[in-house]
């Protein structure tokens, strides 16, 4: 299984990825960032609500969001993790922050 992911993220992600990464840290203000992220996040919570809610093998204790949260990474298990989405993934926090970053 591990090589099929392997294969998969070099066909499929390995030959665009650097140019993305580079136009969304790079050129797209943090302001669209944040105005598009927030918007799609809600949506998908209320789509999550009306769907799944608390029904995802988490406990019933945690928090909606908690369970959508969950969900939504799930799939980040089946994408290998190198150095260069590290940091790619660490220098996006300021577009999910609730609080303005300088």
């Amino acid at each position: 299984v591990l090589w099929v992911i392997a294969v998969l993220d070099r066909w499929l992600l390995a030959w665009w990825e650097p140019l993305w990464f580079w136009i969304w840290a790079e050129c797209v203000p943090l302001t669209f960032k944040r105005r598009l992220t927030f918007p799609l996040w809600h949506a998908y919570l209320a789509i999550h609500r009306r769907l799944l809610y608390k029904s995802t093998g988490l406990h019933p204790s945690a928090s909606v969001e908690y369970h959508a949260l969950t969900t939504l990474l799930w799939w980040g298990q089946f994408f290998v993790i190198t150095p260069r989405r590290i940091r790619f993934s660490l220098g996006q926090l300021s577009v999910v922050s609730p609080v303005e970053i300088p």
